[in-house]
């Protein structure tokens, strides 16, 4: 009774409700009692903070955006270029002793490197399918490429400063940019044949001059942008209008997320705000950084990341009112941005170098 896989299905499915559908196909390859060990083992591993780390020495310049789909890595640079890298299992050696002192579980080759803005790569949004990868630069563009032949299949121009941040709708085919020129501006991009790509500006978010959109998000008709004054907004994508503005931040938010529920925002002045869609009060604040909240994400369970200009990241609990479960140190200067999933975080630094925390063989 106890090797009984619809046991262990179900007992999977009441501590973990929401990842009943955990991990990749290989994962769902395994029997149901293997994923439920495989979890719990991870789940303690995030806990204890004790990662397998890999440090990629990616670029020439701060690492200031990256993407994470599975085994693939894409990384922007202050040095202007875009990397993509591939993870895998170093091959096991011969030699048990060597095979002991392996340090890493992983390893990164690098696939692609992307040259072709004029400054600074600032944001990025890599396709579900990893075939185009869009990217936002200090030269007020924004590219398409194509990940399999690093050569860009298009350019769209129309903002008048530095593309601060951008992300693709769900189809693919309208990608919202932020900019410091205090816009936000909607592109619908096609595909007149192979390789031959192009796109147009049809519709404009506008803020009060100055007011700088450093980050943003887009779902359906709605979308969240964080500025310069200290405001989070919500946007009526419709009518290209502000329905609701959430004040509390001291200083600029640089970072965001959010779902039907909550905005999650972090900002310049150490922390992090929780906020109620609905009713626009601030649910939560998260304090623990010594330095601005440079980046942050969560997850549909229970985890939520932060990355700053104090060189940490944190790993949160966000059901119990955001308590800190670790800090990762290993960075030697500011961490601008990071990405997770259920078994690993990937992070940029001011140091130049990609780190990958791997929770699934913890440091011993």
């Amino acid at each position: 009774m106890i090797n009984d896989d619809a046991l262990w299905k179900l007992a999977f499915a009441r501590v973990w409700a929401t990842e009943v559908q955990f991990g990749s196909a290989r994962a769902a390859a395994k029997p149901w009692k293997v994923q439920y060990r495989d979890r719990y083992r991870l789940v303690k591993h995030w806990s204890a903070g004790k990662p397998d780390v890999m440090t990629i020495s990616a670029h020439t310049g701060t690492v200031t955006c990256v993407a994470l789909q599975g085994n693939i890595i894409v990384s922007g640079s202050d040095d202007g270029s875009l990397a993509l890298w591939e993870l895998s299992s170093p091959p096991t050696s011969v030699f048990p002793l060597l095979q002991q002192h392996h340090k890493n579980t992983k390893r990164a080759l690098k696939k692609q490197t992307f040259v072709g803005h004029g400054g600074p790569v600032w944001c990025l949004d890599l396709s579900e399918d990893t075939e185009t990868l869009l990217s936002g630069s200090y030269d007020k563009t924004i590219k398409l490429w194509s990940t399999k032949t690093a050569q860009v299949l298009c350019t769209l121009r129309g903002h008048t400063n530095w593309v601060s941040c951008l992300q693709r709708n769900g189809r693919g085919d309208r990608l919202l940019s932020g900019s410091w020129d205090a816009t936000a501006k909607i592109w619908a991009l096609h595909q007149a044949g192979h390789d031959n790509y192009g796109g147009e500006c049809v519709g404009t978010l506008t803020n009060e001059e100055g007011n700088v959109i450093y980050c943003l998000q887009w779902e359906q008709n709605q979308a969240v942008t964080g500025c310069r004054r200290q405001a989070v907004q919500l946007w009526d994508m419709e009518h290209e209008t502000v329905s609701r503005t959430f004040m509390g931040h001291t200083k600029e938010v640089g970072c965001l997320q959010f779902d039907e529920s909550k905005i999650v925002s972090g900002s310049g002045d150490h922390s992090m705000k929780v906020w109620d869609v609905k009713s626009g009060r601030c649910e939560a604040t998260l304090t623990g950084h010594a330095n601005s909240v440079m980046s942050l994400q969560f997850d549909d369970c229970y985890k939520m990341v932060s990355a700053s200009y104090d060189k940490t990241v944190k790993v949160w609990d966000m059901r119990m009112v955001g308590r800190l479960l670790t800090t990762l140190e290993g960075h030697s200067s500011a961490v601008f941005c990071l990405r997770f999933d259920a078994e690993k975080i990937v992070t940029g630094s001011a140091d130049r170098n990609l780190k990958v925390w791997d929770f699934t063989k913890p440091r011993l």
